[in-house]
């Protein structure tokens, strides 16, 4: 890593966000956490919900990356049918 990376700066304004949130999202009542914005929008709830899902996945994802010679990922509920998302990369190549 050289001088000029981001990811500390990257890191800092990740935490930053997430403690300016918790406060917000701990003042937010059962009903409210359980009401979407909008009709056919996602509650607090369920947005919480997928962000930890998603999280997890991808946790899952860099610890196959760094064991085996080939990275191959199961497909992501969204990403069913799609080609690419099963499609094993072979370590060291870029193509």
């Amino acid at each position: 890593m050289t001088d000029r990376t981001p990811f500390p700066t990257i890191a800092a304004n990740l935490l930053d966000t997430v403690e300016a949130a918790v406060p917000k999202l701990r003042a937010l009542s059962e009903p409210q956490a359980a009401r979407p914005r909008a009709a056919g929008k996602w509650t607090p709830k369920q947005i919480i919900g997928h962000l930890i899902d998603s999280a997890s996945n991808n946790h899952q994802r860099f610890v196959r990356a760094q064991e085996g010679a080939a990275l191959t990922f199961p497909p992501s509920p969204r990403s069913t049918g799609c080609p690419a998302s099963t499609t094993p990369i072979a370590r060291g190549k870029t193509s």
